[in-house]
């Protein structure tokens, strides 16, 4: 005992620093946007002293910790009196819109508004209701209780990410505007740089709205694409090389995506997918991003009350129990489930949620035209064919009896479909080109698809089990190239739900083949 006392005092007095720092504990860096820190809730915000913009956090327990900067006589209080250990000042420029300052006063220093969580859910339902429509029973209550829950997002262990897939002009924007203007630390992907995109994220921990992934540039893409697949759960790091080494930032965060071709299997199985439908004529879409700019007083009363009533989600997120749901799909649903279970519409969120997720491997195989080209080329090529060359106009062509249900092969609207088929065809290829090899012939694109292709493409897209295609290029023995015909009877491959959650379809001849589609 004497010989470590002795050796503890030699070690304070020989490095005092050292033995200070030893004596803490190594907590890994947290986003200043929101967090849990020693079972205090807490949220970043910006607030102006002496001119300068300062990064702090208002939290649970009604405190304010500011960091007052290095030249201040003040000091850091989020790291010194709080002990949070961050990396990144809060980016609050960034953001469309935050918890306001009379709001933020008013929790500190008065009386806040405490309407509960039912009374939160309501009013973000009554915009829903009015700004979007939507057919499918459940749908506006699901969007409200996901929007809910995004104030919650450090008390969850994973948050799927929600992704509307739907045509133009469906209201995609119209639906993400609204997203905008009532969840939590909302920001527009805009012009955010691959490079800044995972400080950004760490920092302000936002809820990412990505419009039209399909257009976002390329370098973009890539970064969103890793948010999206690594932060939808607590824990998982990002590995980028900043300031010529390696760190590891954190994501999780929640992201609204929409576009029109969907997403590759691995990140879809990431969200919660929605398919959105033009709306009626008899539905007048009113202009919502104008709108959003007056609804602060609806999201002063969200921040207020994510302080207020974080431990009731905890709790119920905790202890919630739905046996329907397993594995990726429970980590997806929960957090929206467990906001439902708390305002009272359990039973038709889970059923929403339950039908959605049925629906994933059978009605996205009878409405996705990449599965029924893909089906087509695979039937093509097993008739001992090298490759198949055309243009996206000919496979169009080739696939239409299976894909355009409107007006008669003559009409304009079955044309005027074709052709937008076409266009699809194409766009689906060009983010397929890495799987491709293209030429060109009379000003067209011709595309050259060969059983590698197949195999990359249906890999991409999830379909090998669908299709019946091994993982393995050779499984098919190819002599000589053709170009497509025209099926005067279309090859149909016709679903069929089997016992048990298995699907199959039915061949060309009339023999059915059986897969289990597992998780899509």
């Amino acid at each position: 005992m004497e010989n470590d006392l002795e050796k503890k005092i030699v070690a304070v007095v020989s490095n005092p620093q050292v033995y200070e720092a030893l004596q803490k504990r190594k907590d890994k860096a947290q986003g200043i946007g929101a967090g849990l820190h020693n079972n205090v809730f807490y949220i970043g915000t910006m607030i102006n002293i002496d001119d300068k913009e300062r990064t702090a956090i208002i939290t649970s327990d009604r405190k304010i910790y500011v960091n007052y900067g290095e030249k201040n006589k003040r000091e850091n209080e989020i790291r010194k009196k709080f002990g949070l250990n961050y990396r990144f000042e809060f980016f609050g420029d960034l953001l469309n819109f935050d918890w306001s300052n009379e709001s933020i006063n008013e929790f500190l220093f008065g009386d806040p508004k405490d309407i509960g969580l039912k009374c939160c859910y309501e009013l973000i339902l009554e915009k829903q209701k009015q700004y979007v429509w939507h057919p499918q029973e459940g749908y506006h209550e699901t969007i409200a209780c996901d929007i809910l829950s995004t104030y919650f997002i450090p008390v969850f262990s994973a948050k799927g990410r929600t992704f509307f897939n739907a045509e133009k002009g469906s209201g995609k924007t119209q639906q993400s505007n609204v997203y905008a203007g009532l969840s939590f630390h909302p920001l527009f992907s805009g012009n955010i740089s691959g490079a800044s995109t995972y400080r950004i994220i760490e920092s302000i921990k936002p809820t990412l709205i990505v419009d039209d992934f399909d257009k976002i540039p390329e370098e973009q893409k890539i970064s969103f694409d890793q948010t999206l697949r690594v932060g939808y759960k607590k824990g998982a790091r990002a590995i980028r090389t900043d300031d010529k080494r390696p760190l590891g930032f954190d994501l999780f965060s929640h992201m609204i995506i929409n576009n029109i071709y969907g997403l590759d299997d691995v990140s879809e199985s990431r969200c919660s997918k929605h398919i959105l439908e033009h709306c009626p004529n008899n539905f007048k879409a009113i202009d919502i991003e104008n709108a959003i700019n007056y609804w602060q007083k609806e999201r002063d009363l969200l921040y207020t009350n994510a302080l207020l009533h974080w431990k009731e989600v905890e709790k119920e997120y905790s202890s919630l129990d739905v046996p329907e749901l397993v594995g990726r799909e429970r980590e997806r649903d929960s957090a929206t489930l467990t906001i439902a279970k708390l305002v009272g519409v359990f039973d038709k969120v889970k059923t929403y949620l339950l039908a959605n997720n049925g629906k994933r491997s059978e009605s996205d195989l009878e409405t996705d035209f990449a599965f029924h080209l893909l089906y087509w080329i695979k039937k093509e090529l097993e008739l001992g064919k090298l490759e198949i060359k055309a243009s996206s106009t000919e496979l169009a062509q080739a696939i239409a009896g299976n894909v355009i249900n409107v007006g008669d092969k003559d009409s304009k609207f079955y044309k005027d479909a074709e052709k937008t088929l076409a266009w699809k065809i194409g766009k689906f290829f060009g983010r397929m080109q890495h799987a491709l090899k293209t030429g060109a012939k009379n000003g067209r694109v011709i595309y050259h698809i060969d059983s590698e292709a197949l195999v990359r493409m249906a890999r991409a897209k999830g379909y090998l089990i669908a299709l019946d295609i091994q993982d393995d290029s050779t499984k098919f023995s190819p002599t000589s190239p053709i170009t497509p015909t025209i099926p005067t009877t279309p090859i149909t491959p016709t679903l069929k739900k089997e016992a048990g959650g298995e699907v199959g379809f039915v061949g060309e001849k009339g023999e059915e083949k059986k897969t289990d589609y597992g998780e899509f």
